[in-house]
């Protein structure tokens, strides 16, 4: 307390001054109607500054949070997009398609340069995601769960030799197998495509929706390349076909881990067949 007086004594003049000039600022103010709009102006641009960093700064501070809601939502619209019937198929609404959900996911690390790449995405058991999920985004596959903690997941990336997923030529509504081409994360091989069948440049190629990993008619790619010479695997002719993949696997931020209700029970089916058969 006496090192304050103290001060005080020691710059009572400088002290005295504030003390008069913001009486004598009151005085001009109050009493002359031009300096009273000048200072109440500054002070109104003085104070909306202040305002604006400080909403600025709280809505930097809830920029995450507004992330995740906004994924979420996008989740619940491509969701009720999936799960809707193509008006030209039936006219009520699937069961089987009703069954699909997702949740979002961020990628916390990806690789694209190997022959295997791997995914880490930050959601894991506790929000539901089971090994065997698969991985989308609007723009097509993205890879499949291969094991999860309670909060990471480790996934394959469609950039995998291991990896291959069952699609169809939308246009002429005919199956085949997407796999990827390594050394080149832009393009993929169209597999077991009969030579016979009337493919063109530019068809959409979109998956098929086996075994419920991927959503049916999620567009993967277009088209991009067609060698009429045949590949021939146990006597059967197929084409040579290379797809241009819509993702950019480089880039990828936000993505969707698909579930289905009914993965249980069609496993279970599909392993009466053979507990080998290949899922998407």
């Amino acid at each position: 307390m006496r090192q304050i007086l103290l001060l005080l004594v020691r710059y009572r003049n400088f002290f005295l001054f504030v003390v008069l000039e913001a009486i004598a600022l009151g005085l001009i103010q109050s009493n002359n109607i031009y300096h009273h709009a000048v200072l109440f102006t500054f002070s109104n641009r003085i104070a909306g500054y202040f305002n604006y960093l400080r909403l600025s700064l709280v809505q930097y501070l809830q920029l995450g949070q507004q992330n995740r809601i906004l994924s979420e939502q996008n989740a619940l619209l491509l969701q009720q997009l999936l799960q809707r019937p193509k008006a030209d198929t039936v006219l009520y609404t699937s069961p089987y398609l009703q069954g699909y959900y997702l949740i979002p996911a961020r990628v916390i690390h990806n690789s694209i340069a190997f022959q295997n790449n791997y995914l880490l995405l930050d959601k894991g058991t506790k929000d539901g995601v089971k090994p065997g999920m698969g991985i989308v985004t609007p723009n097509g596959v993205v890879g499949k769960v291969k094991s999860c903690t309670e909060h990471v997941s480790l996934a394959y990336s469609f950039l995998h030799n291991d990896l291959s997923v069952s699609v169809k030529v939308k246009r002429l509504n005919i199956l085949g197998t997407l796999k990827w081409r390594p050394g080149n994360p832009t393009q993929a091989d169209l597999l077991y495509i009969s030579q016979h069948e009337k493919v063109a440049l530019g068809d959409t190629i979109v998956t098929a929706g086996f075994n419920a990993v991927y959503p049916p008619n999620l567009p993967i790619g277009i088209i991009s390349n067609i060698r009429r010479e045949s590949i021939t695997l146990a006597n059967n002719a197929f084409l040579d076909l290379q797809v241009r993949l819509h993702i950019n696997y480089a880039a990828l931020d936000h993505v969707y881990i698909v579930g289905h209700s009914l993965t249980d029970q069609i496993n279970q089916l599909t392993n009466q067949v053979s507990p080998e058969v290949a899922k998407d």
